[in-house]
């Protein structure tokens, strides 16, 4: 007899920025939540988008190299096997993302090199969500956005080769990886209303 709400935690994370975070007065936005996989929501006229079925937005899993990985939703190429935080772990032979960020941070060249792949491949990403939305702010969530503004920068500084035109503004998630949990309070909020 009590209200509940269920939602995945990319789009709870969305919801969170939305509601007082990162996206917060945003008209049309996406947030990239980055972690084990992609995850992740879009804000379309000022309301979270969600598919009549509710399973989409997936945006780990658009495709961004045709024939690419196999991914385990059973699809290939999908953006997560290139741009997820497992996919720089596998980049990186094994080392933890927190630990390759560090050395790249103290200026190890390999570390470096690493670093800059990856962040190519989540700008390819981003590319091609600004190709089909033209957000004005795309949010960079989940565990990566701990690496902060190392991550922010890099991410600005590989957007412009790839896309010259309109480059959406980018922000880390307000909340971190604590967003999808505040979503998730909304989320119960809104449908007690």
């Amino acid at each position: 007899g009590v209200p509940i709400a269920v939602n995945n935690d990319g789009k709870c994370c969305a919801l969170g920025e939305y509601a007082a975070g990162a996206l917060r007065g945003t008209r049309f936005g996406v947030v990239l939540a980055i972690g084990t996989g992609i995850g992740g929501g879009i804000v379309l006229n000022g309301q979270c988008w969600l598919s009549p079925t509710g399973l989409a937005p997936e945006l780990g899993h658009t495709i961004t190299h045709a024939d690419g990985l196999t991914c385990s939703c059973g699809q290939c190429g999908c953006y997560e096997k290139y741009a997820s935080a497992t996919a720089l772990r596998r980049m990186a032979d094994g080392e933890e993302p927190i630990e390759l960020i560090g050395r790249a941070k103290r200026g190890d060249a390999d570390a470096k090199g690493i670093f800059a792949r990856y962040v190519r491949e989540v700008c390819i990403g981003i590319v091609s969500l600004n190709s089909i939305f033209a957000p004005e702010v795309v949010v960079l969530g989940g565990g990566i956005s701990g690496a902060g503004n190392f991550l922010l920068d890099a991410c600005r500084n590989a957007l412009l080769p790839l896309h010259p035109t309109t480059i959406p503004m980018l922000r880390l998630a307000r909340f971190g990886n604590t967003a999808g949990i505040i979503g998730a309070a909304q989320a119960a909020v809104l449908s007690a209303v």
